[in-house]
């Protein structure tokens, strides 16, 4: 059970009203009384019917003042209200009881990732005959998440499912707004049966199906699966769709044994217009002017938008830019949209940051003769720009020097106050293991 943050219970003992004193016993903690009516005030998130309920407080029972503490502290242990008082006082032949609450402000939402057998609302209703406090939020302390695995560990039970309930908070942040968890049952296991594209253009329905093999025959969780909607938008956004969206798939239990399910998935898309690009313009660069960065684009001008491509321009860019010692370069791409054609322009947004230049080097592990033959490859002079690449191109133009079993450790040092780099290479060598013969059987010929 998670502990309250705030736990201040506080009682306050209704006084009965004089004229109708003599028609209740002493209020004493053993006596009892017919509890006409419970009721709830001072919330705003919870409706009064719930909150009575969850008080197991019900109208025609035989009620004592220790009842009414118990209930309270029922309330409190929830983790739902920061604070819960009650009144007592004469109601006909009986007594009412009225609790006072004052809201948490700390509740998370959830959501279930693998319970396929009904709906998300179907199992909401359900867990509220439990847990009435339940309306798909969790307060952040109390017990109610422990009742809540409870009664989905009771719905798994009554279907003859087999399974734990398990629940993991997704949020690191306590009383963050985005602050989420979820509920899974572990031990089952939900292969992805199909995967369709209703309503997909014939043309992107080949293509989809081949973004989506590895989701089938996978292990269902409803989380992966709807992240996976964004290793399915390249097939548009490649072809010029840039402003596609899949809407969050559906989900459907292939009929069969429950206690062994499957699930279809359906994944809806609205490709939106296809545009086609009219222009790339770059913004911020020094070291490497528009000329040398057009060398680098390969997207086609009057083609359609190709977002792949032009990302893997970008990446050739920044790397054009760590060979020239610009090792905090950035790009960004700023697209301007024409609807009336439809078009797109994208701005390279470069900044470029300090050139950083090579330092010293050291070598580690290394006896002489070698280090010295070692370190005369090394053609990286001090002051020049550092290239991040040229380790490996160094180590490559060692290996002959080295020999079999030499085993490379590289630390570059960077000084973001200097803008330089240190590069430090420790040499580890590995004796080559000698394979024993065994014995031939049989006999010598």
């Amino acid at each position: 059970m998670a502990i309250m943050r705030f736990f201040v219970p506080l009682l306050c003992l209704g006084l009965l009203g004089l004229a109708q004193a003599q028609a209740v016993p002493t209020a004493g903690a053993d006596s009892a009384w017919t509890l006409a009516s419970a009721q709830a005030e001072g919330s705003t998130r919870f409706p009064e019917a719930d909150i009575v309920a969850a008080s197991g407080m019900k109208a025609g029972a035989k009620v004592t003042l220790d009842d009414f503490k118990r209930a309270a502290d029922r309330l409190l242990a929830s983790g739902a209200f920061e604070r819960v008082a009650f009144r007592y006082s004469p109601a006909g032949n009986g007594i009412k009881v009225v609790f006072q609450v004052e809201d948490s402000s700390q509740f998370l939402s959830v959501s279930f990732d693998n319970f396929v057998w009904c709906t998300d609302r179907e199992l909401t209703e359900f867990i509220r005959k439990h847990v009435p406090l339940f309306h798909g939020e969790l307060a952040l302390e109390g017990d109610m998440r422990d009742r809540v695995t409870d009664a989905l560990q009771a719905f798994l039970a009554e279907r003859d499912i087999p399974g734990e309930v398990r629940f993991q908070l997704q949020a690191e942040q306590p009383g963050n707004a985005n602050a989420a968890g979820v509920f899974w049952v572990e031990g089952i296991e939900i292969p992805v049966r199909s995967v369709d594209f209703p309503g997909a253009a014939p043309d992107d329905l080949p293509l989809l199906q081949v973004a989506a093999r590895p989701l089938l025959g996978s292990s269902f969780r409803r989380s992966a699966t709807e992240t996976f909607s964004s290793h399915l938008l390249p097939v548009y956004f490649e072809r010029g769709f840039l402003k596609a969206r899949f809407a969050p798939p559906s989900i459907t239990l292939v009929p069969g044994d429950p206690r062994h399910p499957a699930v279809a998935v359906a994944f809806l898309a609205t490709p939106g217009p296809q545009y086609r690009l009219s222009a790339v313009r770059s913004t911020g660069n020094r070291a490497l002017d528009s000329w040398e960065l057009g060398r680098l684009l390969t997207a086609k001008i009057g083609a359609p938008a190709d977002l792949g491509r032009l990302d893997a321009d970008l990446e050739k860019i920044k790397q054009a830019y760590l060979t020239r010692g610009y090792l905090r370069a950035e790009v960004r791409i700023a697209p301007s949209y024409d609807e009336s054609v439809p078009a797109v322009s994208f701005e390279l947004q470069v900044q470029e940051g300090s050139q950083y230049k090579f330092a010293s080097l050291e070598l580690e592990g290394l006896q002489e003769p070698l280090q010295s033959r070692v370190r005369e490859v090394w053609s990286l002079r001090e002051g020049e720009a550092y290239d991040p690449n040229y380790i490996a191109k160094f180590l490559k133009s060692a290996a002959p020097l080295l020999g079999p079993g030499a085993v490379t450790r590289a630390e570059p040092a960077i000084d973001d106050r200097a803008k330089t780099v240190q590069v430090l290479l420790h040499f580890d060598f590995q004796k080559p293991i000698r394979e024993n013969p065994q014995p031939a059987s049989g006999p010598r010929k």
